[in-house]
């Protein structure tokens, strides 16, 4: 049975027999749960911050400069693919966004032209160091953007996943 005791107004519980195996059986499970679900939604946010994050490049040089890192690109591990928005095409999206406020700011003559590079889950992780070793050094002109809390952000999610599996 139950045995409550107290002492200076505290209850102690004890549990005999099954009662007590039932219990530890339950909180095992019940932890369980939690890192499948925990594991489950990490890795749910990972891969949807993988689809959507972008290296945006802005480059004002000539069409041979462009020529070449559009060749770079081709041939650099870690992009899995990339596309030119041409100064029109940005000019268009802005355009749309601003119901036509934007053809008395912008010329699309002026506009750089625009790269959204996708690249691999080890880029993604390391994109500092990579874009260290392979973007910033290629031309001055050559400017880079991305969101560095989203690459943190899944440099810590994959370290929570891989803590997960560890103690599952």
């Amino acid at each position: 049975g139950i045995i409550l005791m107290k002492n200076n107004n505290f209850i102690t519980i004890l549990f005999n027999g099954h009662r007590r195996v039932f219990f530890i059986l339950f909180a095992i499970t019940l932890l369980a749960q939690i890192f499948v679900f925990s594991r489950q939604n990490a890795s749910y946010a990972l891969n949807s911050i993988q689809k959507d994050f972008k290296i945006v490049l802005s480059y004002n040089a000539p069409q041979e400069k462009q020529d070449s890192l559009q060749n770079v690109l081709k041939h650099l591990s870690g992009v899995n693919s990339f596309k030119q928005l041409s100064s029109q095409d940005i000019f268009d999206i802005f355009s749309k966004g601003t119901k036509g406020q934007s053809d008395y700011v912008l010329n699309p003559a002026f506009v750089p032209a625009l790269y959204e590079v996708e690249v691999s889950e080890q880029v993604l992780l390391n994109t500092e160091t990579w874009l260290k070793n392979n973007l910033y050094n290629f031309d001055e002109n050559l400017e880079v953007y991305y969101k560095t809390q989203e690459s943190k952000l899944c440099v810590y999610l994959k370290a929570f996943i891989k803590y997960i599996d560890i103690l599952a």
